[in-house]
């Protein structure tokens, strides 16, 4: 099984969904820390006139290290019709707009609190326009110890891969302990359906 986990990013860039396509899960992955002017509740657009233009999904205000999974969504604005306006006015003579703008209007209209669900919701919908049948894994609760273990310094997983494979880098031991994760609580669900059938 092929597996890929990346934070739950805004109406992402086409690499996001290039690799959605190319593996069989996809963890929408918000353990981790929300980094502010990120790509996590904003994202661009081009303006007729050729000029890049930022809009935003405001947000509650939040620690330096809230999660983006905790991430509240401030809509005490309209900023729904704030993010549709100016995609609506650039790109309405654009080709496939008719298509394309009814997706990206639906995405909008709820009134989500938490980000994880918006971007979720967002990603879906762009994968179910694009025909991409990936599994979108949303659920990373399983995934908090070890993001607690991966920020001690002394913790036992670092200490592992250090001595087992001389490997240091925290990003790699958290997509191989992600994997490793992943694929037990796969094969114990296949265990569950054998024994079923």
């Amino acid at each position: 099984m092929k597996l890929a986990a990346m934070q739950p990013y805004f109406f992402p860039y086409l690499g996001y969904f290039q690799l959605v396509s190319a593996v069989d899960k996809f963890i929408l992955y918000g353990n981790l820390n929300y980094i502010r002017h990120g790509w996590v509740n904003r994202n661009r657009l081009l303006t007729v006139h050729g000029q890049p233009t930022y809009f935003v999904v405001p947000i509650k205000k939040q620690s330096s290290y809230s999660k983006i999974r905790d991430i509240l969504i401030d809509n005490q604005t309209d900023w729904q019709t704030k993010t549709c306006k100016p995609i609506d006015m650039n790109y309405c003579r654009s080709p496939f707009y008719d298509e394309v703008y009814p997706l990206v209007e639906k995405a909008l209209t709820g009134k989500e609190e938490l980000l994880t669900t918006l971007n979720g919701a967002t990603i879906r919908a762009v994968c179910e326009f694009l025909e991409i049948l990936t599994e979108i894994v949303t659920d990373v609760s399983e995934y908090e110890a070890l993001e607690i273990e991966l920020s001690q310094s002394d913790s036992h997983v670092k200490t592992f891969y250090l001595r087992q494979q001389q490997l240091a880098d925290t990003k790699t031991i958290r997509v191989l302990e992600i994997c490793k994760k992943r694929r037990r609580r796969d094969l114990r669900q296949c265990h569950w359906w054998a024994g079923v059938l």
